[in-house]
């Protein structure tokens, strides 16, 4: 092992710090409950596109191929049914903020895609009359959740800073 000059040291410390830097941007923006609600978001409405051309189809095809499109979409959504409920516990478990927002994503697409009823709309205004009565232990039960999360991520943040200022340490060595 030679001695290296100062000013090389120095260039390897400072392309050292920018690596990390990098990685820990990237590991913030991997583990930032907006960004994760975000990338469910726009995997909902890629699957709703994608499940809407399927139906569709083109306005040339004809009604066998059309019916055939139908049947395959019907059972790819059913499928996809079937295995949302424990894709969404993988994806979100220990994180309930971004459960809550994809189960409210899911339920803003479903209730575009059907008209509401008379009997929903009478239902609809009930229940908002009873709701407020609900509405302060949600809020409680949601602000607990945001702070824990925000401790969490404070948490890691924290981790994640330390551990980068050791390996900068020990690199300065």
């Amino acid at each position: 092992m030679g001695t290296a000059s100062p000013e090389k040291l120095r260039a390897e410390i400072e392309d050292t710090r920018s690596r990390l830097t990098a990685d820990l941007d990237r590991l913030a923006e991997r583990v930032s409950p907006r960004a994760a609600a975000g990338r469910q978001g726009e995997r909902v409405r890629g699957a709703a596109t994608g499940l809407r051309e399927r139906v569709m189809g083109s306005a040339t095809e004809s009604t066998e191929q059309a019916r055939e499109r139908t049947r395959q979409a019907t059972e790819a959504a059913g499928e996809a049914a079937r295995q949302a409920p424990e894709r969404l516990a993988r994806q979100t478990q220990g994180n309930p903020l971004a459960a809550g927002l994809v189960a409210f994503g899911a339920g803003m697409l479903a209730a575009s895609m059907i008209p509401e009823s008379p009997a929903e709309e009478r239902a609809a205004a009930q229940m908002a009359d009873r709701a407020g009565e609900f509405a302060g232990p949600v809020k409680d039960v949601a602000r607990e959740s945001a702070q824990r999360m925000k401790e969490d991520a404070t948490q890691t943040a924290k981790e994640a800073a330390r551990e980068v200022k050791e390996r900068t340490g020990e690199e300065r060595r």
